[in-house]
């Protein structure tokens, strides 16, 4: 069966969200998946990037992933940056593991996120040699 695009956009209004259990937070949180203009934000963070880090890379998934029963981010708020910054790495390691699973995130994309920020050999030179 063909779908329309409102049958698309009817499909899509409840969004699969994937329960985390994280004992130390005393409960549990729900992950979502990204939206394509998240996604393409996420992508465009790491391309950005002018050194091989990924700093706010944890920071970015969870405040973008992380979502109340309603489908409101959790980490959302004038204090959502100071929380994420104090909470404990291994803690929530796991839960960017199912927020990375979810949104099929691999090392390796990653990886191609970033080399897209990377200058051609045009760039700067037509031959590509260092300029003289």
């Amino acid at each position: 069966m063909s779908l329309t695009l409102s049958a698309i956009k009817e499909a899509n209004k409840t969004g699969a969200r994937t329960p985390v259990t994280v004992p130390e937070w005393g409960g549990y949180v729900l992950v979502r998946a990204m939206t394509v203009t998240e996604r393409e934000q996420f992508e465009a963070h790491l391309s950005a990037r002018k050194d091989d880090s990924s700093t706010g890379f944890r920071a970015r998934l969870l405040k973008t992933c992380v979502v109340d029963e309603e489908g409101r981010q959790v980490f959302a708020g004038d204090d959502a940056d100071a929380v994420i910054n104090e909470l404990d790495s291994i803690v929530t390691d796991r839960v960017i593991n199912v927020i990375r699973e979810v949104n099929e995130i691999s090392n390796k994309s990653v990886d191609d996120a970033k080399k897209n920020s990377s200058p051609t050999p045009s760039e700067g030179s037509p031959s590509g040699s260092p300029a003289t």
